[in-house]
């Protein structure tokens, strides 16, 4: 039986990949070994133990600190459900507001029209009187001119029995020096004064290659470039003095009427005056009825809008607590994660995956070192099978060994020729070995927020003095700088615009062709008949009085005056109704704003109250914590099982030293240094993720009670706006009261105002002054003409 048992073993030995030798009989060094095994297992289970415990203090962590969450998270739906039925509440105010605010935005209008039209009127009727007192000593001056006229037209007929040339109808492409055409301008092209229109000139130079392309030199030596759609032949002709016999009898015309004119002029004034006296009187009554319409809309509008805000400052009371309590709960989320998701995350997940990362790493090793050493012990124990040996109680390794083979491990690696032995400094060959191995640790879960913050959380240096802890490297920060595109060139699109020029009249181009162009006095009668013609279509300075116009004389100091100051005072009687509707909106929402306090604070200390609810459940969860750190007794377990190691390390060197240690021991050494690292490990990493969990504690209490003391303060700020809404009640009211006493003030200055203005308006409709030749002549005159030639464009 003892041979078949040592057989099954040494197939088991075979199984794991060992080369078996034949070993001496050494049966208190087989003892060693497996009591060395024993040590092994009580240092797996001290580390086992010690990492359940920290499990559990940072799952009655987690618990409560999940229940925060879910509470915070919760009231935030719940507080978006609120906000959402105050945005409901205000759209529905600013669509009444809206659909109000567009009757008040037309009544503005209407308001601002009447105004406007009201200021135009009393200009008007102050225009036409004096326009109607001028006129009467400008129909003397207008006949005489037209009589002026009619000698001088008198005279020019005579000069048109001899023969001239005039334009033609063909228009020339090409031409040479010393060709003779008609410049007749048809163009828009803006040429001088010294282009005389309808004149014989001579080809200087031809120019294709720009435009204008034709050098051409008047009969008086003005020499100029013009195009040639402005180029004409010459055709003599005899001209004879039909259209200019018609001319005349226009202008006699003109001057009868000036003569008769003069009655039917004072009874179209005073017609026109009592039109413009009752529009006068209409518009300052659709002043009245607009302001009045608009204080029926105005109420209506300023309780939606007073709802509007109240429901918007309400809305953004919410949104000041949920960002006060998105602060907390970020906080902490960074601790324990998010609510109701599958996998953990969090400082609580990463304390936890770390653990059990650094207890697998453990576990692993060890039970590949007890498979080793049970291999060994399997293997020298098959020479004593004719030893007579007591049975042997399974030993605390046999649990580890069993569950390590389940799990398919291998025993420790052969060592090649030239292996490490205890005490023997390692070496590293570039050629064998290029890199080193990266450290373990880097495959540890990264901490994102709240790890190794000791001193800046009041309490944490009292834990770090508890748990002594080398201090971490801060992490650096990641900082993203994502260069900004160039702005891609615009083309700037040139702006296109000609020059814009008056054309003259079919009249006046018929009375130009007529006069003939001798003697260098066409262009004066040309001035003379379009000022004539001016003034007789427009209705003379009365029709432009009509239009608008202030006659061109001005009106007298006393006549302005009472103008500006009309207009002055319904500008002030407007401008002051407007303010009076400004203080009733203001009124309507502080009155409101009075009524909503009261809910605010309310909803500030339903807050309040929670959180401090949240802050001591956290302190009550991490007692376990602090009685741990107290205690340090997870320092002591890693402790208790680094002196395990120590003794089975004891154990392994001495069977190392001596003749039996064949090479399938050669990786326990190593092995043992890996052990002892992840126990140090153990020993440094854990507790500083505790100290972090602990700072991370720390400073959701500090944010819990800085929540708490803002929200208090901003109670404090309600109640001063209380105070502060009830003086602006108090102050629009006594404002809206003097502008309703300053609105009838003014509309009783603009009345005696009014009277006051009528004698003078009838003083000057009597004929206060006369126009000049000179302004009649300017009231229809056309622009002068440039007297600067433009440059000449090159191509």
């Amino acid at each position: 039986n003892a041979s078949s048992s040592a057989s099954q073993e040494l197939l088991k030995v075979a199984d794991d990949g060992l080369v078996l030798r034949q070993p001496q009989i050494q049966e208190d060094v087989l003892v060693s070994l497996s009591t060395a095994a024993d040590n092994f297992a009580s240092a797996l289970d001290l580390v086992t133990a010690g990492v359940a415990d920290v499990k559990g203090v940072v799952a009655s962590i987690t618990t409560v600190c999940r229940r925060a969450v879910t509470t915070f998270a919760g009231r935030a739906n719940t507080r978006d459900s609120d906000v959402s039925n105050l945005q409901t509440l205000r759209s529905q105010s600013l669509a009444t507001q809206a659909r109000v605010q567009a009757d008040l935005d037309r009544l503005t209008t209407m308001e601002t029209d009447a105004q406007s039209s009201f200021d135009a009127t009393v200009a008007q009727r102050a225009a036409e009187a004096i326009a109607f007192g001028e006129e009467h000593g400008a129909t003397i001056k207008q006949a005489q001119l037209l009589s002026d006229v009619l000698v001088k037209l008198r005279e020019r007929q005579a000069v048109l029995t001899s023969s001239h040339n005039v334009a033609g109808a063909t228009q020339p492409t090409t031409a040479k020096a010393g060709d003779s055409f008609m410049f007749l301008k048809t163009s828009d092209y803006d040429y001088p004064a010294g282009c005389s229109n309808n004149a014989a000139v001579v080809v200087k130079k031809v120019d294709n290659l720009n435009d204008p392309a034709v050098e051409v030199e008047w009969d008086g030596g003005f020499i100029f470039w013009v195009k040639w759609v402005d180029l004409r032949t010459m055709m003599p002709v005899t001209s004879s003095s039909g259209e200019l016999d018609s001319v005349i009898g226009v202008f006699t015309v003109m001057l009868d009427s000036a003569n008769s004119g003069q009655s039917i002029d004072a009874k179209e004034h005073s017609e026109k005056d009592l039109q413009l006296m009752g529009l006068v009187k209409s518009y300052k009554d659709s002043l009245l009825h607009i302001d009045s319409e608009y204080q029926t809309k105005n109420a209506e509008r300023s309780t939606a809008k007073a709802t509007a805000v109240d429901a918007k400052q309400e809305a953004g009371l919410h949104g000041s607590v949920s960002t006060e309590e998105q602060n907390l709960l970020s906080a902490l989320q960074d601790l324990c994660g998010f609510a109701g998701e599958a996998s953990l995350t969090g400082e609580v997940t990463i304390i936890t995956q770390r653990s059990e990362q650094l207890l697998s790493s453990f576990t692993t090793k060890v039970e590949q070192t007890l498979l080793t050493i049970n291999a060994i012990v399997a293997s020298d124990s098959a020479v004593l099978v004719q030893v007579v040996r007591p049975p042997q109680p399974q030993s605390k390794a046999a649990k580890w060994i069993a569950d390590a083979r389940a799990r398919g491990l291998k025993p420790l690696a052969r060592k090649r020729a030239g292996a490490r032995m205890p005490g023997q400094p390692a070496k590293h060959d570039p050629n064998l070995d290029p890199a080193p191995p990266a450290p373990a640790a880097a495959a540890a879960p990264v901490r994102v927020q709240g790890a190794h913050l000791q001193g800046s959380v009041p309490g944490s240096a009292a834990l770090h003095e508890v748990l002594p802890l080398p201090p971490s490297a801060p992490i650096a920060p990641l900082h993203l700088h994502v260069a900004a595109a160039p702005l891609a060139s615009q083309p700037v699109r040139p702006h296109l615009a000609g020059p814009s020029r008056a054309e003259l009249s079919g009249a006046l181009r018929k009375l130009a062709k007529a006069l003939p162009g001798s003697g260098g006095s066409l262009a004066d009668d040309v001035k003379v008949l379009n000022a004539l013609v001016h003034s007789s279509g427009g209705g003379g300075t009365r029709g432009a009085a009509a239009a608008g116009q202030e006659p061109a004389s001005g009106m007298s100091a006393a006549m302005q005056s009472c103008v500006e100051e009309k207009q002055s005072l319904t500008a002030q009687i407007v401008s002051t109704r407007r303010a009076a509707r400004t203080e009733r909106s203001t009124l309507a929402v502080a009155e409101v704003r009075m009524e909503s306090l009261p809910r605010w604070v309310e909803l500030l200390q339903v807050s309040i109250d929670l959180v401090d609810q949240s802050k001591a459940a956290m302190l009550q969860a991490y007692k376990p914590l602090m009685a741990m750190a107290e205690t340090d007794s997870f320092t002591e377990t890693i402790d208790s099982a680094l002196a395990k190691i120590a003794t089975a390390e004891a154990t392994i060197t001495s069977y190392m030293a001596g003749d039996t240690a064949g090479p399938e021991a050669a990786g326990l050494p190593d092995a043992m240094v890996d052990i002892k690292a992840d126990l140090i490990k153990f020993k440094q990493d854990i507790p500083n993720d505790l100290e972090a969990l602990y700072n991370d504690g720390s400073t959701i209490t500090l944010k819990s009670e800085g929540l708490v003391a803002r929200l208090g303060n901003a109670q404090g700020v309600l109640e001063t706006v209380a105070g502060v809404t009830q003086a602006l009640l108090d102050s629009s009211a006594n404002k809206l009261q003097q502008l309703e006493q300053t609105e009838q003030d003014l509309m009783s200055q603009r009345m005696a105002l009014e009277a006051s203005c009528e004698a003078t308006l009838v003083s000057a409709a009597s004929g206060a002054g006369l126009l000049s030749l000179r302004t009649s002549l300017q009231l229809g005159a056309t622009a002068a003409v440039n007297a600067t030639a433009p440059a000449r464009r090159v191509i």
